[in-house]
């Protein structure tokens, strides 16, 4: 299955790369992951850490980050796309969270440019 994921040229996300407040509690529209209809029993099979956010549509990625547009934009995010077998991923009802390291990327396109279109280039997919 594919996952969306925005991040910095690094593969850091917007929160950890402090582009956008982290600070801010869990809320009905931006659950934490644990907030959010997670199996998280699900999680021991890796280390927490070894999981990473991401969105299982371009929708649903635009519905989280329309807010934060101009700070993405500004700060350099790109739409990544990854190839992962749906077992590595959990899925919410906001976002998903998936076992990167297992993943393959397979593009990786401006933020503002996939926002404004809704589909990633290369795949002509909209969500």
């Amino acid at each position: 299955m594919l996952v969306y994921r925005v991040e910095t040229i690094n593969g850091v996300g917007p929160y950890r790369a402090d582009i956008i407040a982290d600070d801010t509690p869990s809320t009905p529209t931006h659950p934490t992951p644990q907030n959010d209809g997670i199996d998280w029993w699900k999680v021991r099979t890796y280390p927490f850490d070894d999981y990473y956010c991401g969105f299982v549509s371009i929708e649903q990625l635009k519905e989280w980050f329309a807010m934060y547009y101009h700070a993405l934009v500004n700060g350099l995010c790109r739409v990544a796309v990854y190839k992962i077998h749906h077992k590595r991923v959990l899925k919410g009802n906001h976002q998903c969270i998936f076992v990167k390291h297992l993943a393959e990327r397979l593009t990786c396109e401006p933020f503002d440019k996939v926002f404004d279109r809704g589909s990633i280039a290369e795949f002509g997919k909209k969500s």
